[in-house]
């Protein structure tokens, strides 16, 4: 797990002045403290104010204290929690759960477990949804406590990092680039890459790199640009290359397999502390391995909330 604060040095300097500008709303003894010993440059610690970073090299604060919340003291989940203060709240989200429900008769979700825990422990507060991913589509989403902090959240939006790892089928042509296309909904809500530009159609972008070639995979990076409904799905689709196990977009269907698609970096504005907060995790070792067998990935979450397994 990585949670921190962290940035790139847009700039050959001395860490104070870096520091300075890239936080300009930090307090000066919240700067001193990091100073003290509490910040890092490309993973080593930084001794002093004056101590010199070249442009590009990874800044990373607050090692030393793991923040903790009333959320560690009186819940358990059933995922992972990787980050987690009194603004925001940073999970692992399941395959096959709703990140949040539009309606009652979509299911459970994992704001629905997190309220629910909550109000089990008699804690007053509720979380809303930052951004959601597809229901079959496992990895980091992100929540609020309140919705000032969201909206705030929200601004810098644009400016966050978003990151998935996807298993194609077959190999992409190009090592790397962007895909720009414009789509629309079609029946049953699926989406479709379209020629036609007319007012329903919206533009999706999503730059994409090859991380290894496999012997009929490839292991991909993608990266949103924009945040169309199901658009890293439909655009790996579009290059030929879909997703393992996303049927709905063009994958082999021989074998019920969970979907290859991993939200694994996520970099989000963090209203409280003024600066961002970065999490990553790891790839799972079953992420590349396909069995020839289906796979029983899914849970009945109603039934295991119900159980009292959970929360």
């Amino acid at each position: 797990m990585n949670s921190k604060l962290s940035f790139e040095a847009p700039a050959d300097g001395k860490i104070a002045d870096l520091l300075k500008e890239a936080y300009p709303h930090m307090s000066v003894s919240q700067k001193k403290k990091w100073l003290s010993g509490d910040i890092y440059c490309n993973g080593k610690q930084v001794r002093s104010a004056g101590q010199k970073v070249n442009k590009g090299d990874l800044i990373e604060l607050g090692h030393k204290k793991k923040v903790k919340s009333e959320v560690d003291k009186a819940m358990k989940l059933p995922f992972k929690v990787h980050y987690q203060d009194d603004r925001i709240m940073i999970i692992h989200k399941p395959a096959g759960l709703l990140t949040a429900a539009q309606k009652a008769k979509e299911g459970m979700s994992c704001e629905e477990i997190i309220n629910k825990a909550f109000a089990k422990n008699n804690i007053k507060r509720k979380v809303s949804v930052i951004h959601r991913l597809d229901r079959e589509v496992e990895g980091l989403v992100s929540f609020a406590f309140n919705r000032k902090d969201r909206e705030a959240i929200m601004e810098y939006w644009p400016s966050a990092d978003k990151r998935y790892l996807a298993l194609v089928e077959g190999h992409i042509k190009n090592e790397s680039g962007e895909i720009v296309t414009e789509v629309t909904e079609g029946r049953r809500g699926k989406m479709e890459v379209t020629k036609n530009k007319d007012t329903e159609a919206k533009t999706a972008i999503t730059s994409y790199r090859l991380l290894k070639r496999l012997d009929d995979h490839d292991l991909v990076e993608l990266s949103l640009v924009t945040g169309r409904k199901n658009q890293l799905r439909l655009h790996m689709q579009h290059l030929g290359t879909p997703i393992v196990g996303d049927y709905k977009y063009g994958a082999d269907d021989t074998y019920q397999r969970q979907i290859r698609l991993l939200a694994y970096q996520l970099k989000i504005w963090h209203p409280g502390k003024k600066g961002w907060v970065s999490v990553n995790i790891e790839q799972p070792k079953w992420f590349t391995r396909l069995n020839p067998e289906d796979e029983n990935y899914k849970k009945n979450w109603t039934k295991f909330i119900k159980s009292g397994k959970a929360i």
